[in-house]
């Protein structure tokens, strides 16, 4: 009896289980090559993966506060939303290693791309859901980010469980882990607004469901309410983080003055003992959104210059000269000016013109698709045009923008092995069209 369970299940889920394991091993890889050439530390080599988020995880366990203090006091604060630190929390009170969450991490995006898979299934087609999935598997930055004990992989898997239960129609559910991921990062909640009314407006029937529609937003809302409330609380303040303002100010904004040699003072606010505030304090968000938009309203063409390049480089850039120079030359320095320091370059030149023909093919795949299939083309893109949107407005120039592209990327590879299939297609036709008209000329 089980051997015939099994033979069924094996049957019946065969892709799906091909695809977990790809995906999984091609991740384990470079786990296995970190852990054996650089150590436990090369899983929390990017500064904000000690400086907030094992940082939070640890103060959770140790001092019951939400706090990214590396020193006492451990005080609350309101940067980091919750999620992703309690996640990190419940492996590290256990004693698991940096090695064992991201061996987590790993297994998480096996499911991750078993969900692309039957997403890209039940839209466009098996052939574009394997496609597509497969592309997620071997796509170098996507395997590196999820490596490392950011929380950018961890929010871009929640966010694809929501994705996947709106499309699948079942709609508490996705609003639920839509809640979650906006507790993970709170650039979600546009993102799922978006989602929510494209879809509603683009699938509707003949009669709007605005009851469906409010109880999914309020789904979402009362998943985040706990911790506005908590913010409320401590920090007088409703916003979910106080991380995003500073961003835009310390991140965004200075990177802007500094390139177009603009005067920009630094915001300064002191306590009642006369000590100054920590830049992250909410009570900052103020200052920081009234220097944004005076500093802008004074230099609008060189910010519409520098905003709209700063969005292109979060469309175009993949980092993979990054994962080269950094990642891979930076720790073993002595590999540079050898056969695989050209290998390497020829790599990341090979990577980068397929990353952009990607885009060309993507549109072209939704020119080409017609109905349904047309309509969920043009919700994804909507969907990975705010994100970048959104992102371009938080980040500087030189920034690794491809974590900040990872929410969004597998409704892009749907997009680009969708765009393949139908170009394919259309090319498949024309050269059918040739030979028959080359055999009637004979």
């Amino acid at each position: 009896m089980r051997i015939y369970f099994f033979k069924n299940f094996w049957k019946k889920y065969f892709i799906e289980i091909l695809v977990f394991f790809i995906t999984v091993l091609m991740r384990m890889g470079l786990s296995f090559l970190l852990y054996i050439f650089l150590g436990n530390h090369a899983f929390v080599s990017f500064s904000d993966a000690t400086g907030f988020y094992v940082s939070s995880a640890y103060n959770l366990i140790n001092h019951h506060v939400f706090s990214i203090q590396l020193s006492p006091p451990f005080f609350s604060d309101s940067i980091r939303t919750p999620f992703y630190p309690l996640f990190l929390s419940s492996l590290f009170i256990f004693k698991a290693s940096f090695f064992t969450v991201v061996l987590v991490q790993n297994i998480l995006a096996g499911i991750g791309g078993v969900l692309i898979y039957k997403i890209g299934r039940k839209i466009f087609g098996k052939t574009v859901g394997l496609s597509a999935c497969l592309i997620m598997a071997f796509e170098p930055m996507s395997i590196y980010w999820n490596n490392l004990l950011m929380s950018d992989f961890f929010f871009s898997f929640i966010l694809l469980v929501s994705f996947y239960f709106f499309i699948f129609k079942k709609e508490s559910a996705a609003a639920l882990w839509g809640g979650v991921s906006v507790l993970v990062r709170p650039i979600s909640l546009p993102l799922l607004l978006l989602w929510v009314s494209a879809s509603s407006l683009l699938f509707k029937e003949k009669k709007f469901n605005w009851r469906q529609f409010i109880i999914t937003l309020s789904i979402i809302f009362l998943v985040i309410m706990p911790w506005m409330v908590r913010n409320k609380i401590l920090f007088n303040t409703f916003q979910v983080s106080s991380v995003g303002w500073y961003n835009t100010y310390e991140m965004h904004l200075k990177s802007f003055a500094y390139k177009f040699n603009i005067s920009l003072q630094q915001p300064k606010i002191f306590n009642q003992q006369g000590e100054l505030i920590d830049v992250y304090d909410v009570r900052y968000n103020q200052l920081y959104k009234k220097l944004f938009l005076q500093t802008v309203s004074l230099h609008k063409l060189e910010y519409v210059q520098f905003y709209s390049l700063n969005t292109a480089k979060v469309f175009l850039d993949n980092d993979y000269d990054y994962l080269k120079d950094y990642v891979i030359l930076g720790e073993f320095p002595s590999l540079k000016g050898t056969v695989v320091d050209q290998i390497l370059k020829v790599l990341v030149y090979i990577g980068n013109y397929l990353w952009y023909l990607g885009f060309v093919v993507s549109l072209t795949g939704i020119f080409l698709s017609s109905g349904v299939q047309r309509r969920w083309s043009f919700l994804f893109l909507f969907v990975i045009i705010l994100n970048n949107l959104l992102v371009g407005m938080s980040t500087k120039e030189g920034s690794t923008d491809s974590r900040y592209f990872l929410p969004v990327a597998s409704l892009f590879y749907l997009l680009v092995a969708n765009g393949i299939r139908k170009t394919f297609f259309v090319l498949k036709q024309k050269v059918f069209q040739l030979n028959n008209l080359y055999s009637k000329r004979k």
